[in-house]
């Protein structure tokens, strides 16, 4: 009787064990997954569920509208994206880039001045740091500025 209370006694212990084993796989899971989803957190309030980009270097035009209106710190002033106009595309693009081509255009705070034709280091609140090639518009427009996104 001692030895089949022994047999019952190892099979709960070895059912214990797989049971807490399979817990804590599911509770690793779910905290991965919990982790996945903050590092891939939505762009921005109002985006309606809209995963963002790693960078808006490489973003999309749609990611770029979604932003107009937003501040972008920019060498050492703080400029406001005004506006994004799609250019056009003849033909096919390669799949590995932009597949809508488009110009973003900053606006200067009034009475301050910005080189154009050079390479800045640019920062949203909602993306990392990266360079960006801004030129004066056609007209020397001194309020404004235009990135190409090809």
């Amino acid at each position: 009787m001692i030895a089949m209370d022994q047999a019952l006694s190892r099979r709960k212990m070895l059912a214990v064990i797989a049971a807490a084993g399979t817990l804590a796989a599911i509770a690793m899971a779910a905290k991965n997954t919990s982790a996945f989803q903050r590092s891939t957190s939505l762009a921005r309030p109002g985006s309606f569920g809209r995963v963002r980009p790693a960078s808006l270097a490489t973003a999309e035009i749609e990611y770029w509208q979604a932003e107009v209106g937003s501040d972008f710190d920019i060498a050492h002033t703080r400029m406001r994206l005004a506006g994004v106009r799609a250019l056009e595309v003849a033909g096919a693009r390669p799949p590995e880039i932009r597949q809508r081509p488009f110009i973003a255009v900053f606006e200067l705070p009034q009475g301050e001045v910005l080189p154009g034709n050079l390479v800045y280091r640019i920062a949203n609140r909602y993306y990392p740091e990266f360079d960006i090639f801004l030129a004066e518009p056609d007209g020397s427009s001194l309020d404004r500025m235009l990135a190409v996104f090809n």
